[in-house]
């Protein structure tokens, strides 16, 4: 049986970041969370981010390793603003998508993830991630996807 997957090429280009180490993770406003993967680039403005930028934008999120949940979004700002950098110099290793939630999972080598919650059916966009090129892959709201510039 031919089965078409049709995330199958997105799925493709964000195994481009496997590999790449993380850096410059950090909390925004909200449940906000960037990290950055790879050489540093600089934008426009002077602004530096890496070859693959993630954007957890409307998302519950979790960090754990195999032994232990380290910190969650909602945990208190104080704690998590130094906490995110634990991702910093670690390797990804691998994304995955979860479907229909498009809920995700950014593991590194080292057993750690960032797991993603979708938590917004509608209006919402759940998380984006800038890939090298302009192109940028977008989940949500609910189970709709895109990827464009």
């Amino acid at each position: 049986m031919n089965t078409i997957n049709p995330l199958a090429d997105v799925q493709a280009k964000l195994a481009l970041a496997t590999g790449k180490v993380a850096w410059g993770t950090a909390l925004g406003v909200g449940s906000f969370l960037t990290v950055e993967f790879g050489e540093r680039v600089e934008q426009a403005k002077g602004k530096v981010h890496g070859e693959f930028h993630l954007w957890v934008y409307c998302s519950a999120w979790r960090i754990e390793t195999p032994a232990e949940i380290v910190a969650s979004s909602e945990d208190p700002r104080e704690f998590l603003e130094p906490t995110v950098r634990s991702l910093d110099g670690r390797t990804l290793s691998d994304i995955q998508l979860d479907m229909p939630s498009l809920s995700s999972t950014f593991a590194f080598s080292d057993g750690t993830r960032l797991r993603t919650f979708s938590i917004f059916s509608k209006d919402f966009d759940h998380w984006m991630f800038y890939l090298p090129g302009g192109e940028v892959f977008t989940a949500g709201p609910g189970s709709t996807w895109s990827l464009g510039r």
